[in-house]
């Protein structure tokens, strides 16, 4: 995840970016990737937007990569997973 945010971060800087980032589980470095999130979304020219699917989301991490991008976290979890539609 981390590298996936990192090029986003580096590439057309000049654009204003909004993130929606979807994680079902863990990741390898959570703090060095919320750290990357807080270095580069101040929520005018950029914003994330976290969403965790699943029970065993890494909640911790979703609610601080929404806080750190200046956006907001959503859940649904197993119970609800059927609820979505594409």
């Amino acid at each position: 995840m981390y590298d996936a945010l990192d090029s986003i971060f580096e590439n057309n800087k000049h654009l204003k970016r909004r993130i929606f980032l979807l994680t079902d589980g863990d990741i390898e470095n959570p703090d060095e990737t919320t750290d990357l999130i807080k270095k580069n979304c101040d929520g005018d020219s950029c914003r994330l937007f976290a969403f965790g699917i699943g029970n065993d989301c890494d909640k911790p991490l979703v609610k601080k990569a929404a806080k750190e991008g200046k956006g907001v976290e959503v859940f649904c979890d197993d119970k609800n997973l059927g609820k979505l539609k594409t």
